[in-house]
């Protein structure tokens, strides 16, 4: 998974990152709304 630069410096070590099944487009009003398929800290490499 690529990051945003402007994204990178929010990161930490105990970021975690969850994965979601969306409609085309996104959640709505830009929030999840799916269920979560998969879940993982950040490493960054």
């Amino acid at each position: 998974m690529v990051v945003p630069r402007n994204l990178v410096a929010a990161l930490g070590p105990n970021t975690v990152v969850a994965v979601t099944i969306e409609p085309p487009g996104g959640g709505p009003g830009g929030k999840p709304s799916g269920p979560i398929i998969a879940k993982g800290e950040i490493s960054l490499l």
